[in-house]
Protein backbone atom coordinates (compact mmCIF):
# COMPACT_ATOMS: atom_id res chain seq x y z
CA UNK A 1 0.00 0.00 0.00
CA UNK A 2 1.29 3.49 -1.06
CA UNK A 3 2.54 5.37 1.96
CA UNK A 4 0.19 8.27 1.82
CA UNK A 5 -2.46 6.29 1.21
CA UNK A 6 -1.28 4.31 4.18
CA UNK A 7 -1.18 7.61 6.02
CA UNK A 8 -4.76 8.28 4.52
CA UNK A 9 -6.25 6.09 6.06
CA UNK A 10 -4.81 6.73 9.78
CA UNK A 11 -6.74 10.00 9.57
CA UNK A 12 -9.92 8.27 8.63
CA UNK A 13 -12.74 9.39 11.26
CA UNK A 14 -13.44 6.62 12.79
CA UNK A 15 -14.57 5.32 15.99
CA UNK A 16 -14.21 2.18 18.43
CA UNK A 17 -17.42 0.37 18.05
CA UNK A 18 -19.49 -0.88 21.39
CA UNK A 19 -20.34 -4.78 22.02
CA UNK A 20 -24.03 -4.74 20.73
CA UNK A 21 -24.55 -4.85 17.41
CA UNK A 22 -21.14 -4.89 16.52
CA UNK A 23 -21.09 -5.54 12.08
CA UNK A 24 -24.00 -2.97 11.89
CA UNK A 25 -21.86 -0.83 13.51
CA UNK A 26 -19.29 -0.78 11.04
CA UNK A 27 -21.33 -1.01 8.33
CA UNK A 28 -23.05 2.15 9.14
CA UNK A 29 -19.69 4.10 9.65
CA UNK A 30 -17.96 2.57 6.57
CA UNK A 31 -21.43 4.07 4.50
CA UNK A 32 -20.60 7.17 6.30
CA UNK A 33 -16.90 7.59 5.31
CA UNK A 34 -18.03 6.35 1.54
CA UNK A 35 -20.81 9.07 1.34
CA UNK A 36 -18.41 11.68 2.71
CA UNK A 37 -16.01 10.72 0.79
CA UNK A 38 -13.21 9.82 3.13
CA UNK A 39 -13.37 6.93 0.76
CA UNK A 40 -13.63 7.41 -2.63
CA UNK A 41 -14.82 5.14 -5.83
CA UNK A 42 -12.05 2.91 -6.51
CA UNK A 43 -9.66 2.99 -3.95
CA UNK A 44 -8.54 0.00 -1.89
CA UNK A 45 -9.67 -0.84 1.66
CA UNK A 46 -7.08 -1.54 4.44
CA UNK A 47 -6.56 -5.00 5.29
CA UNK A 48 -8.36 -6.56 7.85
CA UNK A 49 -5.81 -5.90 10.29
CA UNK A 50 -5.90 -2.50 9.82
CA UNK A 51 -9.47 -2.17 9.83
CA UNK A 52 -9.48 -4.49 13.08
CA UNK A 53 -7.43 -2.27 15.08
CA UNK A 54 -9.77 0.94 13.85
CA UNK A 55 -12.72 -0.40 14.72
CA UNK A 56 -11.62 -2.32 17.90
CA UNK A 57 -13.84 -5.85 16.23
CA UNK A 58 -12.61 -9.44 15.02
CA UNK A 59 -12.33 -10.04 11.71
CA UNK A 60 -14.97 -11.98 11.64
CA UNK A 61 -17.15 -8.44 12.19
CA UNK A 62 -15.25 -7.03 9.64
CA UNK A 63 -15.72 -9.97 7.04
CA UNK A 64 -19.78 -9.45 7.69
CA UNK A 65 -20.17 -5.84 7.82
CA UNK A 66 -18.21 -6.13 4.34
CA UNK A 67 -20.32 -8.89 2.74
CA UNK A 68 -23.62 -6.26 3.89
CA UNK A 69 -21.75 -3.28 2.21
CA UNK A 70 -21.11 -5.27 -1.03
CA UNK A 71 -24.49 -6.26 -0.98
CA UNK A 72 -25.60 -2.41 -0.99
CA UNK A 73 -23.38 -1.76 -4.08
CA UNK A 74 -20.76 -0.10 -1.87
CA UNK A 75 -18.06 -2.56 -1.82
CA UNK A 76 -16.38 -4.91 -4.31
CA UNK A 77 -14.74 -7.95 -2.88
CA UNK A 78 -11.83 -9.82 -5.09
CA UNK A 79 -10.58 -12.63 -4.37
CA UNK A 80 -6.69 -12.07 -4.36
CA UNK A 81 -6.88 -8.41 -5.05
CA UNK A 82 -8.57 -6.77 -2.14
CA UNK A 83 -11.68 -4.76 -1.39
CA UNK A 84 -12.50 -1.51 -3.19
CA UNK A 85 -14.62 1.12 -2.77
CA UNK A 86 -17.64 1.56 -5.90
CA UNK A 87 -21.16 3.09 -5.93
CA UNK A 88 -24.19 1.47 -6.31
CA UNK A 89 -25.27 1.22 -9.84
CA UNK A 90 -28.17 2.00 -11.71
CA UNK A 91 -29.82 -1.55 -12.07
CA UNK A 92 -28.79 -2.43 -8.38
CA UNK A 93 -31.13 0.25 -6.98
CA UNK A 94 -33.92 -0.02 -9.88
CA UNK A 95 -33.57 -4.19 -8.34
CA UNK A 96 -33.74 -3.14 -4.62
CA UNK A 97 -37.31 -1.05 -5.53
CA UNK A 98 -38.71 -3.95 -7.85
CA UNK A 99 -38.41 -6.70 -5.16
CA UNK A 100 -40.16 -4.23 -2.62
CA UNK A 101 -42.40 -3.62 -5.32
CA UNK A 102 -43.56 -7.26 -5.90
CA UNK A 103 -42.94 -8.54 -2.61
CA UNK A 104 -45.85 -5.58 -1.86
CA UNK A 105 -48.07 -6.54 -4.78
CA UNK A 106 -47.91 -3.28 -5.90
CA UNK A 107 -51.20 -2.81 -7.87
CA UNK A 108 -52.00 -1.26 -11.54
CA UNK A 109 -53.63 1.33 -9.92
CA UNK A 110 -50.24 2.33 -7.47
CA UNK A 111 -48.22 2.22 -10.83
CA UNK A 112 -50.43 4.55 -12.25
CA UNK A 113 -50.22 7.22 -10.09
CA UNK A 114 -46.72 6.85 -10.02
CA UNK A 115 -46.45 7.65 -13.34
CA UNK A 116 -48.88 10.32 -13.24
CA UNK A 117 -46.49 11.99 -10.36
CA UNK A 118 -43.15 11.67 -12.17
CA UNK A 119 -43.35 10.78 -15.83
CA UNK A 120 -45.25 15.03 -16.91
CA UNK A 121 -42.38 16.27 -14.90
CA UNK A 122 -39.72 13.88 -16.82
CA UNK A 123 -41.57 15.08 -20.09
CA UNK A 124 -40.96 18.42 -19.37
CA UNK A 125 -37.31 18.41 -18.19
CA UNK A 126 -36.80 16.33 -20.90
CA UNK A 127 -37.96 18.83 -23.43
CA UNK A 128 -35.56 21.57 -21.59
CA UNK A 129 -32.44 19.26 -22.06
CA UNK A 130 -32.92 16.47 -24.44
CA UNK A 131 -29.63 16.64 -27.21
CA UNK A 132 -30.17 15.54 -30.68
CA UNK A 133 -29.05 11.97 -29.85
CA UNK A 134 -31.91 12.01 -27.54
CA UNK A 135 -34.13 13.06 -30.05
CA UNK A 136 -32.42 10.46 -32.94
CA UNK A 137 -33.22 7.80 -30.04
CA UNK A 138 -36.48 8.83 -29.94
CA UNK A 139 -37.07 8.99 -33.25
CA UNK A 140 -35.63 5.39 -32.97
CA UNK A 141 -37.70 3.77 -31.32
CA UNK A 142 -41.07 5.19 -32.36
CA UNK A 143 -39.83 3.82 -36.16
CA UNK A 144 -39.35 0.51 -33.85
CA UNK A 145 -42.71 0.92 -32.45
CA UNK A 146 -44.73 1.86 -35.94
CA UNK A 147 -43.29 -1.57 -37.58
CA UNK A 148 -44.14 -3.57 -34.69
CA UNK A 149 -48.18 -3.09 -34.24
CA UNK A 150 -48.37 -6.91 -34.42
CA UNK A 151 -45.66 -7.58 -32.38
CA UNK A 152 -46.20 -6.95 -29.04
CA UNK A 153 -42.74 -8.08 -27.67
CA UNK A 154 -40.71 -5.79 -29.87
CA UNK A 155 -43.51 -3.34 -29.64
CA UNK A 156 -43.35 -3.00 -25.61
CA UNK A 157 -39.45 -2.80 -25.60
CA UNK A 158 -39.43 0.04 -27.47
CA UNK A 159 -42.41 1.58 -25.94
CA UNK A 160 -39.83 1.11 -22.65
CA UNK A 161 -36.70 2.35 -24.11
CA UNK A 162 -38.58 5.62 -25.37
CA UNK A 163 -39.60 6.44 -21.59
CA UNK A 164 -36.00 5.31 -20.45
CA UNK A 165 -34.51 7.78 -22.92
CA UNK A 166 -37.29 10.68 -21.84
CA UNK A 167 -35.73 10.26 -18.54
CA UNK A 168 -32.20 9.82 -19.48
CA UNK A 169 -32.48 13.59 -21.22
CA UNK A 170 -33.33 15.08 -17.98
CA UNK A 171 -29.93 13.96 -16.59
CA UNK A 172 -31.27 13.78 -13.34
CA UNK A 173 -29.66 10.67 -11.98
CA UNK A 174 -32.56 9.56 -9.56
CA UNK A 175 -35.55 9.87 -11.90
CA UNK A 176 -33.40 7.50 -14.15
CA UNK A 177 -33.48 4.93 -11.71
CA UNK A 178 -36.78 5.33 -10.56
CA UNK A 179 -38.06 5.31 -14.36
CA UNK A 180 -35.75 1.94 -14.83
CA UNK A 181 -38.14 0.74 -11.84
CA UNK A 182 -40.92 2.06 -13.45
CA UNK A 183 -40.19 0.61 -16.93
CA UNK A 184 -40.11 -3.02 -15.75
CA UNK A 185 -42.94 -3.09 -13.93
CA UNK A 186 -44.90 -1.68 -16.40
CA UNK A 187 -43.99 -4.48 -19.00
CA UNK A 188 -47.38 -6.94 -18.58
CA UNK A 189 -49.48 -3.88 -18.76
CA UNK A 190 -48.01 -2.82 -21.75
CA UNK A 191 -48.81 -6.49 -23.01
CA UNK A 192 -52.37 -6.71 -21.77
CA UNK A 193 -52.52 -3.69 -23.82
CA UNK A 194 -52.75 -4.78 -27.55
CA UNK A 195 -56.48 -7.38 -26.03
CA UNK A 196 -57.62 -3.73 -27.37
CA UNK A 197 -56.81 -3.46 -31.24
CA UNK A 198 -56.44 -0.01 -31.39
CA UNK A 199 -54.89 0.65 -28.07
CA UNK A 200 -51.04 0.43 -29.57
CA UNK A 201 -51.78 2.95 -32.51
CA UNK A 202 -52.96 5.31 -30.07
CA UNK A 203 -50.07 4.92 -27.89
CA UNK A 204 -47.93 5.49 -30.83
CA UNK A 205 -49.82 8.56 -32.09
CA UNK A 206 -49.31 10.22 -27.81
CA UNK A 207 -45.15 8.99 -28.50
CA UNK A 208 -45.42 10.72 -31.97
CA UNK A 209 -46.82 14.22 -29.73
CA UNK A 210 -44.16 13.64 -27.80
CA UNK A 211 -41.20 13.20 -29.57
CA UNK A 212 -42.52 16.56 -31.15
CA UNK A 213 -42.57 18.54 -28.16
CA UNK A 214 -39.43 17.62 -26.89
CA UNK A 215 -38.07 18.23 -30.76
CA UNK A 216 -39.38 21.59 -30.29
CA UNK A 217 -38.56 22.47 -26.75
CA UNK A 218 -42.08 22.71 -25.82
CA UNK A 219 -42.10 21.55 -22.15
CA UNK A 220 -45.79 22.44 -21.29
CA UNK A 221 -47.07 20.95 -24.43
CA UNK A 222 -44.62 17.51 -23.72
CA UNK A 223 -46.21 17.75 -19.80
CA UNK A 224 -49.77 17.45 -21.52
CA UNK A 225 -48.93 15.79 -23.92
CA UNK A 226 -47.52 12.71 -21.18
CA UNK A 227 -50.83 13.03 -18.87
CA UNK A 228 -53.12 12.59 -21.33
CA UNK A 229 -51.18 9.52 -22.78
CA UNK A 230 -50.79 7.74 -19.47
CA UNK A 231 -54.67 8.67 -19.01
CA UNK A 232 -55.71 6.62 -22.40
CA UNK A 233 -52.79 4.00 -21.42
CA UNK A 234 -54.90 3.80 -17.77
CA UNK A 235 -58.43 3.11 -19.54
CA UNK A 236 -56.68 1.04 -21.84
CA UNK A 237 -55.36 -1.28 -19.74
CA UNK A 238 -58.15 -1.41 -18.03
CA UNK A 239 -60.68 -2.59 -20.51
CA UNK A 240 -58.17 -5.09 -21.56
CA UNK A 241 -57.99 -6.39 -17.62
CA UNK A 242 -61.64 -6.79 -17.86
CA UNK A 243 -61.25 -8.67 -21.11
CA UNK A 244 -58.90 -10.91 -19.87
CA UNK A 245 -60.61 -11.56 -16.54
CA UNK A 246 -63.78 -12.55 -18.78
CA UNK A 247 -61.61 -14.90 -20.62
CA UNK A 248 -60.09 -16.76 -17.66
CA UNK A 249 -63.57 -17.04 -16.42
CA UNK A 250 -64.83 -18.91 -18.86
CA UNK A 251 -61.93 -20.59 -19.30
CA UNK A 252 -62.17 -22.22 -16.23
CA UNK A 253 -64.90 -25.12 -15.86
CA UNK A 254 -66.21 -24.37 -12.09
CA UNK A 255 -66.24 -20.50 -13.42
CA UNK A 256 -63.94 -19.37 -11.13
CA UNK A 257 -60.51 -17.97 -11.19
Amino acid sequence: MPLEQATAYRDLPVQKVSREGLHEQVVEQMQELIFEKHLRSGSRLPGERELCQRFGVSRTVIREASKVLAQRGLLVIEPGRGTFVTLPAEHDVARSIALFARARDVSFANLVEVRRALEPEIAELAAARATKTHVQRLQACIEVMDRSLADPEAYVAADQEFHSVLAEATGNDILIAITGVIVNLAQNARRLMFTIPEAPKRGLQYHHVLLECVSARNGADARDAMYNHLRQVEQDISAAAVISDKKRTQASPSGQL
